[in-house]
């Protein structure tokens, strides 16, 4: 939900602009209250640059200043909330990667019995290279998780994809803290359990379970994969069952079955 809200604002923005860039009429009747708008849309969307590019477009028309909204303009971006216009700048470009085999189980109801066709309980592991002060995100998606790239949106900032990043878990756009999380870094093995039947996302770091996990969901029917966001600088490697350093203790199975 909240990358597809960040990408509809980004669309209005960019009509907007493309009304307002060297439209005098327009510009005159902009007043306070619309520059005060974009401003709060930019605390609320600090990676949506498309809004620097409208309250640009209303400083100058046809090459010429507009005094009166570059003052405003001035007074309530660079002194007072000047810090919005670092955050586009420090957004990391977050890169997801997903793999080509996705796994499903199906609920069939026959009178007053059902059953599940598919096997539910699968597993990979995430093998940490290079991180330095990267973004690494691990976890599960369906075929509607749309990640953004350029907008710095990956995987657990919408409602079709569950992520674990060492001192949170990640889904639709809000971290949930881990109690005993902590920041990952080289070397660390990640470890990613999905159980379509129960509706369940779990990790575990080091072979260690993480008690915090994604309950209840309704994965009946979805297609599920693997799925990766990372920052230029990390570095990973993935297993999906030749050689796990840290087998499932359950009856989860290595993803690479679901290949054979």
């Amino acid at each position: 939900m909240y990358a597809r809200k960040v990408k509809r604002q980004s669309s209005l923005v960019q009509v907007v602009y493309s009304i307002i860039i060297n439209n005098n009429r327009i510009q005159k009747l902009v007043s306070q209250a619309h520059v005060d708008a974009l401003v709060d849309l930019l605390e609320m969307s600090p990676n949506n640059t498309e809004v620097l590019k409208v309250l640009s477009s209303l400083c100058v028309c046809h090459g010429a200043a507009i005094r009166r909204n570059q003052n405003y303009i001035c007074e309530q971006v660079l002194q007072q909330r000047k810090h919005l216009l670092l955050l586009p700048a420090l957004t990391a470009r977050l890169e997801t990667v997903r793999t080509n085999v996705v796994v499903c189980v199906s609920r069939v109801t026959t009178g007053k019995h059902a059953m599940y066709l598919g096997y539910s309980k699968w597993y990979y592991e995430v093998h940490v290279i290079a991180l330095n002060k990267g973004v690494l995100r691990c976890g599960w998606a369906t075929s509607g998780c749309r990640p953004d790239a350029a907008c710095g949106l990956g995987l657990g900032d919408d409602c079709f994809s569950w992520s674990f990043e060492g001192v949170a878990l990640r889904y639709g756009g809000r971290l949930y803290p881990l109690s005993k999380g902590r920041r990952l870094r080289s070397g660390d093995v990640i470890g990613c359990f999905l159980d379509l039947k129960a509706g369940r996302i779990h990790f575990a770091l080091n072979g260690e379970k993480i008690i915090s996990c994604f309950d209840e969901l309704r994965l009946t029917g979805l297609s599920m994969c693997p799925a990766i966001t990372l920052s230029k600088d990390t570095t990973v490697e993935t297993e999906f069952g030749h050689h796990f350093k840290y087998p499932p203790w359950t009856d989860h199975i290595g993803l690479r079955e679901a290949a054979i």
